[in-house]
This record gives C-alpha cells, structure tokens and sequence, in this order.
C-alpha cells in the first residue's frame, strides 16, 4: 500500500508544480494584447465549462472507473497548457479552457474515489482523510515551489512556463497511471445514477440554508476570480512590485492559505460558525477597499488578508454545508450547487473585467467590496434565517 500512496503523492506533488504557469495567468494575457473583458470571458467560458462537464464525468467515472476518469482528466488539463505556448492568441486560449475545464471536470470527485479504493484494497479506509490531507500538503509545497520559478522564467521567457505546466500535468497522469486499486464489484448502472441524481437535486433546491450558502459561494468565488485572475497581478506591477517577484508574493499567498486551511476548524468552534461566516466576508471586503484607497507596497499586505479570508471560507462553508446534505446523495447535492454556482459565476466574470477595462482597478475594487457585502451578506441571512 506503501508504495501506491507514494505515487498519490508524487502525482499530487507534480500536479502542484503547475503553478509554475498559473502564477502568470494575467500578465500572460496582457502580454498578448488579451483586454481585461477578454481575460472574463476566457475564465468564464472555463467555470461553465467545467460545471457542464461535471454533469456527466461523475457517471462517467462511477461507469468506466475513477482511475480512468482522474488519468484522461490530468492529460486533458495538461493539453491546457501545451495550446496556450503554441497558439497564444484568443481562439487558443479559448480551445485550451474547454480544455482544462474538461480535464478539471473528469477529476472532480475522482481522486478521493481512486484513493478510497487503494485504501479498501489493504482495509485501510479509515486513513482516508489523512491520506488526502498529505496529498494536499504535497500538492501544496509544490505549487509554493512553482510560483517562485514561474514569474521570474516569465520575465525572460513568457511562454516557457506553459510548457512547463505541460510537462509537470502530463507527468501526474504517467504516475497516476501506475497507481493498482481495489476494483469495486458492483458498479452503479446509468438508470440508478440518473435516479440519484434527480433526487439530490431535488434536496438540494429544497433546502434554504444550502441554497444561502451557495448565495454566498456565488459572491465569494466571482470575487476570488475576478482578483486572481485579472486584478491581483497587474495591481502588483502598479504599486512598484518587480515581475520577477510576482512569483515570490504567490508563493506568500500559497502558504498563508495552507496554514488559514489547517486552522480554520479550530477558529470556527472557538468563535462559532455564524461569526466564522461573517468574518469569511468583511475580511475580504475590507481588504479590497482599503486597496483601492492605498496604491503603494503597503498594500500586499491588503492582498494577504484578502486571500487569508477566501482561505478562511473554504473549508467553513463546506463543513456547514455537508452537514446539511442527505448522506446517500451528498455527491449529487455537491455537485448541484457547483454547478449552479460555476455557472453564474461564469456569466458574471466577462462583466468584471469589461468594468476594469471601463473604469480602472481601483474603482472594480470599490464595487468589488460593495458586492461581497451586499451578495455575500444576503447568503449569510439566508442561511441563518432559512429552513433546512
């Protein structure tokens, strides 16, 4: 068993590398004459992307296997990054999001699956959350690793990183091909997947509390995109920070939100739940406004906070919420608000980053902590105020 979750490890490690390219992401596109509406539409396209796939990859994975589903996943999200270096233009960048949205799609759920039936095969399943926190812990110092090389590579050779994305991903899914499991017996059939499904959605839109808490998720995550992926690095590069050291501020980011992550349970019995979700909005929202008022170095430590808080959010909102799903449909009441979310999130995204292009960053800033407040903070009512 030794040696099958070092090659979880190992996969999880590589996979973490390509943070290399990710790092970039933004000035990867402006460097290619991509506006900031552009930048919108392209993660847009990729968030409903992704959500659409996700409707039939988790049959797909349940049907063929996860160990098939999570290796074509990794090989298609590696495909992201080898059209991105040889066809830099929009159409391309297009083509390499359908990509990855694909590739995102196949593994979702995919890999806690493979790893459960690793673990079975040895009646080792009660190891199974530690066994993917360790997986994380490795995909995580290796995305602090990326992020240090990826922007001072970017800055002598912009399309390079891309590549390296390829190669990195394309070399999980080798690994991950290697990994022997437990092959379950009796595989669900599509009718009974198809049943499941119909009735998780049912509970999922039926419950009030869920449904304020994917109000909030809407508000947070469009945030959380809008920042990673058009503002936080050109805002950077603004106040005076070198491209070189992008990298460095990334790698930062990465490890504040390891350490928020692995805390974040212990906060939120000490201060309660309810306080814990009101902190995962004003946080961020204080954050960005206070960017918007202050253009000098002292605001990375504005960005800190704002990623210590969407960090903050993750693992609280979705311990609130598994509580409040049905047991025997917790996949498909998952994957329901994730795809209504990415969905929404997507169409939205495209008008963030035309108000960057109309109206600058400081002012998206602004309207950025007005929405966290008001959207964020309707979810929060929701929650709190709404039947289970």
């Amino acid at each position: 068993m030794k040696t099958e979750l070092r090659k979880i490890y190992l996969a999880h490690f590589l996979a973490g590398l390509s943070t290399v390219a990710s790092v970039i992401y933004t000035l990867f596109f402006l460097s290619h004459g991509i506006s900031q509406a552009q930048i919108g539409q392209l993660f847009g396209v990729f968030m409903i992307a992704m959500s659409v796939f996700n409707i039939p990859t988790g049959a797909f994975a349940d049907i063929v296997g996860h160990k098939v589903s999570v290796v074509m996943g990794l090989f298609f999200h590696a495909l992201n990054g080898l059209i991105f270096y040889i066809y830099p233009t929009y159409n391309g960048m297009m083509i390499g999001m359908l990509s990855a949205g694909l590739g995102l799609a196949l593994q979702t759920g995919a890999w806690s699956s493979l790893t459960y039936e690793v673990l079975e095969k040895e009646g080792k399943i009660d190891k199974l959350a530690e066994v993917m926190s360790k997986a994380g812990a490795y995909f995580s110092l290796a995305a602090v690793v990326g992020s240090l090389v990826g922007a001072p590579i970017f800055k002598y050779a912009p399309r390079l990183p891309f590549l390296l994305f390829f190669i990195c991903i394309f070399l999980s899914g080798i690994v991950a091909m290697q990994i022997k499991y437990h092959k379950p017996k009796n595989k669900p059939t599509l009718s009974s997947l198809l049943a499941t499904t119909k009735d998780g959605i049912k509970f999922m839109l039926g419950s009030q509390k869920l449904m304020g808490l994917m109000v909030l998720t809407i508000a947070m995550t469009t945030s959380r995109m809008l920042m990673n992926q058009n503002i936080i690095q050109p805002y950077q590069i603004n106040i005076g920070v070198d491209v070189a050291l992008i990298g460095v501020t990334a790698a930062i980011i990465q490890m504040i939100q390891t350490i928020v992550t692995a805390w974040a349970y212990k906060v939120a019995n000490k201060v309660g739940y309810e306080v814990s979700l009101i902190i995962t909005v004003l946080a961020p929202a204080v954050a960005v406004l206070m960017m918007s008022q202050v253009s000098s170095l002292a605001s990375l430590g504005f960005i800190f906070v704002y990623c210590a808080g969407q960090a903050f959010k993750e693992p609280i909102a979705g311990f609130l919420a598994l509580k409040l799903m049905v047991p025997t449909h917790r996949a498909t009441m998952a994957s329901t608000s994730s795809v209504l979310s990415s969905v929404i999130v997507g169409l939205l995204l495209p008008l963030g980053g035309k108000t960057i292009d109309l109206y600058g960053l400081n002012y998206t800033l602004i309207l950025l902590s007005v929405w966290m407040v008001g959207v964020g903070g309707m979810g929060i009512a929701i929650y709190n105020y709404g039947k289970k």
